[in-house]
């Protein structure tokens, strides 16, 4: 065997598809290592490109120490390119990126030295944007923060600090992902990924899947910020239509991923095992019912006949408390009908002795006389004054709008919302952003509903909305075109068998 062959430590792997200019540009940043060249090998794997991808190979194999490999593969998809890389490579680490990466300096360095550890199946590191072009405010509003980090995953993009440390599954992206080679093997490769548009329907998890079974075979995932790369971001992926295309795309993976969870296939061992399992938990649970109940009755004390005075005084707190009560809806009755101003006093005292009953009160009154000319007169004399009626009322109000929405009779109660809605804007100011925050969050969980298209396209509605309603409308129409996605990819597979098999399989290597 070759000597060069068998010094080789790490197999770094390139699958591309007509990018030789962006894939010049990559390969370069991995011959520019700190990382000897002699223990490294690059394998570009072809998967069916027309332009001149073999050329830029071939041009920089030429004047670099570093060993050049070139494959074509020509099955589309880009698993099929990283198992050509994986079958092809000599090395015992396998270092996946992308031909629109750009590696750090110390990059194959940091993911050597992620591998010292044994327990270690997979290493990554940050994979950080390289703009082409300044983005638009609204892609910047889809990076998320975690107690992990941050990640923009729709970009491929990931930040999880500047410390080593262990990470689930789900956290290491394509385009800067190691993975140990009997692993990946053990574990049944990648699934389908990269799927040209025409052949959609085969698009899989990719490495999300791949990075869940090693993580459940016992290897452990390392980030090592010292392995980074940089994602170059074309102008192309800066648009809506380019988001509305990728969430297709991904509710087509989430359906692959539903329909395996859902098919998965248990042995009668592992049933028998769960049923037992269950059934010691069963009789655990039995066992301190009735420890209880014998506790409760070694431990019960003798009942007593109540004494006629407790009787008799609260007889008189009850009647103290209709009193009450019916003065404060006497009150509130006066306030819409003649516009009288309570008295401070009463409120405040009623309020202090009784405020569950003074907050039932008041809501209900006004929930039944949403619509009367003078509820303004109420909410000003009853609710503003007392900050405690403020949060229980908006409470009151956010839990009848969110029910009305859900109902589906936005339209049919337009009047009572808008009437809620004003009631919101009449109390203070953290009631009132209490509240925006809520319906914001309400609106981002229920985009693909009918109502919330109904709430952003009415002025007065979208009005209370924190965010930018155009933002929140993107954001709906990026919902649907995965959901979309999901439909097309489960409506393919109940028609199909063939691509059933194709979602069900264990191992996509064997191809």
């Amino acid at each position: 065997m070759d000597n060069s062959v068998e010094m080789v430590e790490l197999s770094v792997i390139i699958p591309t598809l007509n990018r030789a200019s962006y894939l010049r540009r990559s390969l370069a940043s991995i011959v520019d290592q700190t990382f000897p060249a002699e223990r490294y090998e690059i394998i570009v794997v072809d998967n069916g490109s027309t332009d001149n991808t073999k050329e830029v190979v071939d041009e920089l194999s030429g004047r670099s120490n570093t060993k050049f490999r070139y494959f074509y593969e020509p099955i589309p998809g880009l698993h099929n390119g990283r198992h050509r890389g994986a079958r092809e490579a000599h090395a015992d680490i396998l270092v996946y990126g992308d031909d629109d990466t750009l590696a750090d300096r110390e990059w194959l360095e940091g993911i050597w030295e992620s591998f010292t550890d044994s327990s270690v199946g997979i290493a990554g590191g940050k994979v950080l944007p390289e703009w082409e072009e300044e983005p638009p405010q609204w892609v910047l509003d889809f990076w998320v923060k975690n107690d992990i980090g941050r990640y923009l995953g729709y970009l491929s993009l990931i930040d999880l600090g500047d410390e080593k440390k262990f990470i689930p599954p789900g956290y290491t992206y394509g385009c800067n992902f190691a993975v140990r080679k009997k692993v990946l093997f053990e574990c049944g490769g990648f699934h389908p990924d990269g799927m040209p548009q025409e052949l959609i329907r085969f698009r899989g998890d990719g490495e999300t899947a791949l990075s869940l079974t090693i993580s459940n075979s016992g290897y452990k995932i390392l980030y090592n910020p010292k392995a980074s790369v940089k994602h170059i971001i074309p102008k192309s992926r800066l648009s809506e239509d380019y988001f509305c295309t990728r969430f297709f795309n991904q509710g087509i993976s989430d359906s692959f991923t539903e329909i395996r969870n859902e098919c998965k296939v248990f042995t009668l061992f592992q049933r028998i095992s769960e049923l037992g399992a269950r059934m010691d938990e069963v009789v655990t649970e039995i066992n301190e019912v009735k420890s209880a109940i014998s506790g409760s009755k070694n431990s019960a004390a003798p009942v007593r006949p109540e004494h006629p005075a407790k009787r008799l005084l609260a007889a008189f707190r009850d009647l103290r408390q209709d009193f009450r009560r019916k003065k404060l809806q006497k009150g509130l009755s006066s306030a819409l009908s003649k516009s009288i101003n309570p008295k401070v006093e009463f409120l405040e005292f009623y309020y202090r002795f009784s405020p569950d009953d003074f907050h039932r009160v008041v809501w209900d009154f006004l929930n039944e006389n949403l619509l009367h000319k003078n509820i303004d007169q109420v909410i000003r004399g009853y609710v503003s004054p007392l900050n405690g009626v403020q949060e229980y009322i908006s409470g009151k109000c956010f839990t009848k709008i969110k029910n009305t929405l859900n109902s589906g009779e936005f339209f049919s109660k337009k009047e009572q919302m808008a009437a809620l809605f004003r009631m919101i804007a009449m109390m203070d100011k953290a009631r009132k952003r209490e509240f925006i925050s809520q319906f914001t969050a309400l609106l981002n969980s229920h985009l693909e509903s009918e109502w919330a298209l109904q709430v952003l396209e009415d002025n007065f509605f979208s009005g209370f909305v924190a965010e930018d309603v155009s933002s929140l409308k993107l954001r709906r129409k990026l919902m649907l075109a995965w959901r979309k996605g999901k439909e097309y990819h489960g409506e393919q597979v109940r028609i199909d068998e063939g691509l059933l098999r194709h979602v069900l399989r264990a191992d996509y290597m064997s191809d």
